[in-house]
């Protein structure tokens, strides 16, 4: 089908709580929201999945919640993170509704991150010698003050850049950011073992990319990543006294090791517990390369 038809039924907001310059230009917010990478990528899958199926009808989306950071020093407008749409799908047959209201945020990354002791010849083979890196921060959507979860961030796209194969490049630059931010461990892209697309490979027999945390709700996607860290007793101790994260954007992250035998009752996080799944069926299965590892900051 051709593009669904948008209307925009709300105000941006900024994260700041103060009034967005321009917020009262409904055509100018809601070009913004269309050429949102996340918006964008699901507006068309939408037309090419449900569009294209003749036992829905694709009525149009409603934009109902846009969020942007502050504008900046210079004036210019802030840019948008978020926003919540509906989709108005209905079943041919019998003209009920679809259940479509999204949050709308766009793909992540993950990584677990795997350390042995420098001083000993254990591989990632060996659980009993394996920890896995955590780091906690507080996390106000769950009313936690500190939530152990695995480094992850989300993917900073350019309008335009969200085809798939820049996708699967930029995730894997977003993740190895994000252990450099949150954990001081420095690698590059390639050294990261793609978790997700090992599992499901690419002839698409599962549709989509990452995993889906709540697709009941929201279009976030997440691309599973682990990597191999060789660490001597002190610079794990110097990992774990450290604060990490941008102070100026209100992360303050601690790194905490745990045993890998004991992750899954160590955290609550979803990332964890699939990455934790992944690796250990793909290790099972001998589908698992070799685990390069990045050095320490």
């Amino acid at each position: 089908m051709s593009a669904i038809p948008v209307v925009l039924a709300c105000a941006p907001h900024a994260t700041d709580g103060a009034a967005v310059r321009g917020g009262d230009d409904a055509g100018a917010v809601l070009e913004s929201v269309e050429q949102f990478a996340p918006f964008r990528r699901w507006r068309s899958r939408l037309a090419a999945t449900f569009g294209a199926d003749d036992r829905f009808v694709v009525h149009g989306i409603t934009v109902t919640d846009v969020d942007q950071t502050p504008a900046r020093g210079d004036g210019q407008p802030g840019r948008l993170l978020f926003c919540k749409a509906t989709a108005h799908v209905t079943w041919k047959d019998s003209g009920h509704a679809v259940a479509g209201i999204t949050f709308l945020r766009g793909p992540a990354a993950a990584v677990l991150v795997l350390v042995t002791a420098s001083d000993t010849a254990a591989t990632v083979d060996d659980d009993d010698a394996i920890r896995v890196l955590l780091v906690e921060q507080p996390r106000v959507p769950i009313a936690q003050t500190t939530m152990a979860e695995l480094p992850a961030g989300m993917l900073d796209e350019a309008p335009g850049r969200e085809d798939d194969r820049a996708q699967e490049a930029q995730l894997a630059g977003a993740a190895a950011k994000e252990l450099e931010e949150e954990c001081g461990i420095v690698l590059r892209a390639s050294d990261l073992v793609d978790l997700t697309a090992l599992a499901y490979g690419p002839d698409g027999r599962v549709p989509g990319e990452g995993v889906y945390p709540s697709a009941g709700g929201c279009d976030e996607s997440i691309g599973l990543y682990a990597v191999h860290q060789t660490l001597s007793a002190a610079q794990l101790a110097e990992l774990e006294n450290r604060s990490f994260g941008l102070h100026e954007e209100g992360e303050r992250i601690r790194v905490r090791a745990v045993p890998l035998k004991t992750l899954y009752r160590a955290t609550r996080d979803m990332k964890a517990l699939a990455a934790l799944a992944l690796f250990r069926e793909l290790r099972a299965d001998g589908r698992l390369p070799m685990l390069p590892g990045g050095s320490h900051q």
